[in-house]
């Protein structure tokens, strides 16, 4: 680095703290990502580190937003599984069923919010935030639909005998 700039993550002395892991990491980024080419300016480093941090954000976004739209899927199976079985089977049966899955999904949006979190801070979880929002409020729908059938399939079954 040239003497005239600073890195924005130097203590006041001037020195890199050797204890943090992220320094560490942030400093030798752009030798692990092209070991071979010499950067030589502090604009080049800078640019690189931008380019692999976009690209870790998004396979991040990627892998959280399949991850969901899998567990939202499960979910939406099982709640049409319910549907089918709701003839045979009491009314309480489902909703304890449904409940099940609304807390699986929470719980697992909840720990990759967490992990998420955990590897990039500002970025990846508003965007996993909005997600997440939208995919549960999709599960309400659901569960909505579900209730409805239920109640429509139960009163119908009634009126029928």
């Amino acid at each position: 680095m040239s003497s005239g700039a600073r890195n924005p993550l130097s203590t006041s002395s001037g020195y890199l703290p050797q204890s943090s892991l992220l320094v560490t990491f942030w400093t030798r980024l752009p030798r692990l990502v092209v070991p071979t080419v010499p950067l030589t300016s502090t604009a080049e480093v800078q640019s690189s580190r931008v380019v692999v941090l976009v690209v870790v954000v998004v396979v991040v976004a990627v892998v959280v937003v399949v991850m969901l739209v899998v567990v939202e899927v499960a979910a939406a199976v099982i709640v049409v599984v319910v549907v089918f079985v709701v003839v045979e089977v009491e009314v309480e049966v489902v909703v304890v069923v449904v409940v099940v899955v609304v807390v699986v999904v929470v719980a697992t949006a909840v720990v990759i919010l967490v992990v998420v979190g955990v590897l990039i801070r500002v970025v990846v979880l508003l965007v996993v935030v909005v997600i997440v929002v939208l995919l549960l409020l999709l599960l309400v729908v659901v569960i909505v639909v579900v209730f409805v059938t239920v109640v429509f399939t139960t009163v119908g079954g009634i009126l029928l005998f």
